[in-house]
């Protein structure tokens, strides 16, 4: 050994193992930290699941609670629906339960619409009863408002029963009317009441030519009140002096008339022509305005 070179001490030996220790391996290193990533990771995506689970769960509970509009809505679609099918069940056990009543079939032939018709049968009735009947059916109070009942006179021969024609009424009641009247006349009338204020009654007839029957109701006008006024259940109590008036001209429904007023001014009866070839006797003002309405009404069906 030389003799200038230094001895290697063991106090040496030791510090430089200690200040310079052995660095680990560098894959030993990474794989432990890939590790604890992993976890930390695999934590994170447990606590992302938990939150999404409980949204979950709160929604549905948000689906099943009565104070989500959505369920408001279902709600009140439900009642209505069910409300709907209420009434419906109603009405058809009402409407089962109901009886309908029929249609009247018109068995008397009508210058106009006639709401119902009603026999007089005069077979067996003196005239007095004729007059009776009639003015009990106009005075009736079974009759419905604004509506027209038509009466119409019947009797039997052997065995057959026919509808009177308008000269074989007027030849009943004994009534004055000429035989140019008469003649003048079509067969087919109509005697009816109508309802409105009270009761009123009027006499429909065609004509064969205006000319002649206003000359036959002129000299008919002596007697025409004395006449009808049975027929029309006309109240002549204290009115005594009806039966002198005389007939004067006046203008109703901007037509030609003749009216025999009482001493109040009020009409009584009027006869007035609505069309060239019909005739109307009334007592009354609101009975000749429903009958010139329905004329008008067939007027537009032609």
């Amino acid at each position: 050994m030389d003799e200038n070179q230094k001895p290697i001490e063991q106090d040496d030996i030791n510090t430089t193992s200690m200040s310079n220790p052995p660095q680990q391996k560098s894959g030993l290193h990474t794989y432990a930290g890939d590790m604890a990533q992993t976890l930390r990771d695999q934590k994170g995506s447990l606590i992302k699941i938990a939150i999404a689970e409980q949204h979950k769960r709160e929604e549905q509970q948000d689906d099943l609670s009565y104070s989500s509009p959505k369920n408001k809505f279902y709600l009140i679609v439900g009642i209505l629906l069910a409300g709907i099918a209420i009434v419906a069940i109603v009405f058809i056990f009402i409407s089962k339960n109901t009886t309908v009543s029929p249609v009247q079939t018109n068995i008397a032939p009508s210058l106009i619409f006639a709401d119902t018709q009603k026999e007089i049968d005069t077979t067996a009735l003196t005239l007095d009863k004729v007059f009776l009947s009639a003015s009990g059916e106009v005075s009736s109070q079974n009759i419905k408002l604004n509506t027209i009942q038509q009466l119409y006179f019947t009797t039997e021969v052997s065995g057959n029963k026919t509808i009177l024609s308008s000269q074989d009424l007027l030849k009943l009641i004994n009534s004055s009317a000429s035989p140019r009247l008469l003649r003048s006349m079509g067969s087919i009338f109509m005697f009816g009441t109508h309802t409105y204020s009270g009761n009123q009654s009027f006499m429909l007839f065609t004509t064969t030519t205006r000319e002649d029957a206003f000359a036959g109701m002129l000299t008919w006008e002596n007697k025409l009140f004395d006449d009808v006024y049975q027929l029309f259940g006309i109240n002549i109590t204290d009115k005594g002096y009806l039966f002198s008036k005389k007939f004067e001209d006046a203008i109703i429904k901007n037509k030609d008339a003749r009216v025999i007023r009482d001493n109040n001014g009020k009409i009584i009866l009027m006869y007035l022509f609505p069309t060239e070839n019909t005739l109307i006797i009334t007592n009354g003002e609101n009975a000749l305005q429903e009958v010139f309405n329905r004329i008008q009404d067939l007027k537009v069906v032609k």
